[in-house]
């Protein structure tokens, strides 16, 4: 009950007022576009970000240009049975979340929330995909409920906030699928909160050799 009630706390100071969008709303959403392969309930689209079930078309721009991108897209959700966003502006994202390391017990994370500066973070950590659009400028909540928060704190000089972790040795979550998503929001002076894209990963037997996390 007390994950929940913090859940439901965290993302409603993400979202500000504006959760609940209708049938057909405006979406700003940020993650890197990758081709679709398995074929989705959404069968017009040709597209899906990484990490999500979101799939993407347009008749507007090429995706496949974008592919293997990280971007934030703008559209408009499309399909009212599934998260189809008919894509139609890109443009460089306002806020990034990437990882490097093993996932893997007692290896070492690294996980980049970009841009840093004189700002405020906040690292999300999910077991499920979501999909909850807001506003265009802060973008689309993509984490299943329930979430916790993983990591916060705020910067004042490098470039990026980073958070790095060891992977606890613990044998129960060996096979644990993660997903993660990051928010961020400028401090001198407040501005609006943005969200990242979502990164994820699954955690894996030990390797014996733990990769660097050089990201």
């Amino acid at each position: 009950m007390l994950k929940s009630i913090l859940s439901v706390s965290l993302l409603a100071v993400v979202a500000g007022a504006q959760i609940g969008p209708g049938p057909t709303p405006n979406v700003g959403i940020t993650g890197v576009v990758r081709p679709l392969i398995s074929p989705t309930i959404c069968a017009a689209g040709t597209h899906i970000l990484e990490c999500t079930g979101v799939v993407l078309q347009s008749n507007s721009i090429d995706l496949s240009l974008l592919e293997g991108q990280l971007v934030k897209l703008f559209g408009n959700q499309s399909n009212a049975t599934c998260p189809l966003i008919d894509v139609t502006a890109a443009a460089n994202p306002p806020s990034t979340l990437v990882w490097c390391g093993t996932p893997s017990p007692n290896c070492p994370l690294k996980f980049k929330l970009c841009p840093g500066g004189l700002s405020q973070f906040w690292l999300f950590l999910g077991l499920a995909p979501g999909y909850k659009p807001l506003d265009p400028a802060k973008g689309t909540w993509l984490l299943g409920d329930p979430f916790l928060l993983f990591a916060a704190g705020m910067g004042g000089f490098a470039a990026c906030h980073e958070v790095n972790v060891t992977v606890p040795n613990v044998p129960s979550i060996i096979g644990l699928d993660v997903w993660l998503q990051g928010a961020r929001r400028d401090i001198g002076p407040v501005g609006p909160i943005s969200l990242t894209n979502a990164i994820c990963f699954k955690v894996i037997p030990s390797l014996g050799v733990c990769t660097p996390t050089n990201c």
